[in-house]
């Protein structure tokens, strides 16, 4: 089904990294990993609490229930952190020049890296492990997958897991 709500665990996450740095005071590196860590647990607990119930539903049901829960994240985000463009406490990172061209900072070039690791990391998750097999079976045929022995309810948990996580990463990166 078509979760509306996901965008908004991105948003969390990066308002969950601005809580933990800003108003708490950590670190920035640590308040990312908790801001993902936070964010992979919500995404977690709705799945189970609001979409689980309705897996046997038209997709339509759970859809309109994501809309309910994208709206709930997002006044819940402006309760707690307030409206407005909110800033991690980064320090200010040097340009590197090649050829006196200003190409980009050196944690920008982290962003892209981590970006590309974490999207090679889930091509071989996906193409080489066996849980990675065993959803791609799943997506294909539930029904099926579940006859060869696959745990359809853990890989269901897993997907959630990491499509959570995977949004928490681009909204702190």
């Amino acid at each position: 089904f078509l979760n509306i709500a996901h965008p908004q665990l991105i948003v969390l996450s990066g308002f969950s990294a601005y809580g933990f740095n800003v108003l708490v005071g950590l670190h920035w590196i640590v308040s990312c990993v908790l801001a993902i860590v936070v964010t992979t647990m919500v995404g977690l607990v709705s799945a189970r609490m609001i979409f689980w119930p309705m897996r046997q539903r038209p997709h339509y049901i759970p859809m309109i229930a994501s809309v309910g829960l994208a709206f709930f994240l997002h006044a819940m985000i402006e309760l707690f952190t307030g409206f407005g463009v909110k800033t991690l406490d980064v320090p200010l990172q040097k340009t590197i020049s090649i050829g006196g061209v200003a190409v980009a900072g050196a944690d920008q070039i982290a962003v892209i890296g981590t970006a590309a690791l974490v999207v090679v990391a889930l091509h071989f998750w996906l193409a080489r492990s066996y849980s990675g097999r065993a959803l791609r079976a799943m997506s294909n045929n539930p029904a099926l997958a579940q006859i060869r022995g696959v745990n359809t309810s853990h890989l269901q948990y897993l997907t959630w897991a990491v499509a959570s996580a995977l949004a928490a990463l681009a909204g702190t990166l």
